[in-house]
């Protein structure tokens, strides 16, 4: 993993980004790609926004995400709880869901620097990893504390 120089955040393991002001200092890269890095900090550096949920921000996109029956996105694969996701570019829709559902969250690095977690005030939270035990299948991990429209499941993303 690479390292750089950052005027205005320091990522700390614990507490993901913690702003220094504009004295120079060392951040440590989670990605060697500076895509994924740069979207990582974009998401970090949005606001957070009082009342917001994830089944409110699905609600604005609900055109673009079809559910399945009993809240679930993508294809059913069989496993409670995991879905598929099948396009012509899986990183591209991973981080383009992840940033629909995460919006007005608190969002941070994972506790295993895996990928970004963003969490909301009713405790739900949305994770994105870029890499996962599935060899070029980037996840999107949804989990609600107070089911409504969208219910708890992780969805992985493949190529068409």
């Amino acid at each position: 993993m690479g390292s750089g120089l950052s005027t205005k955040y320091v990522i700390h393991t614990s507490y993901g980004v913690l702003e220094v002001g504009e004295k120079e200092q060392e951040y440590r890269r989670v990605f060697d790609e500076d895509y994924l890095d740069e979207f990582c900090r974009e998401m970090m550096e949005r606001p957070k926004v009082d009342g917001s949920s994830i089944d409110g921000n699905y609600l604005k996109v609900q055109d673009k995400y079809p559910l399945r029956a009993g809240g679930n996105l993508g294809e059913r694969t069989g496993k409670a709880g995991l879905n598929n996701w099948y396009s012509d570019n899986p990183m591209r829709d991973a981080m383009e869901l992840f940033s629909d559902l995460s919006n007005g969250g608190i969002t941070e690095y994972s506790g295993n620097n895996h990928g970004i977690i963003t969490t909301f005030e009713n405790k739900s939270n949305v994770m994105f990893r870029p890499y996962t035990s599935t060899e070029g299948s980037p996840a999107v991990d949804i989990r609600v504390s107070n089911p409504g429209m969208i219910r708890g499941q992780k969805i992985h993303f493949f190529f068409e």
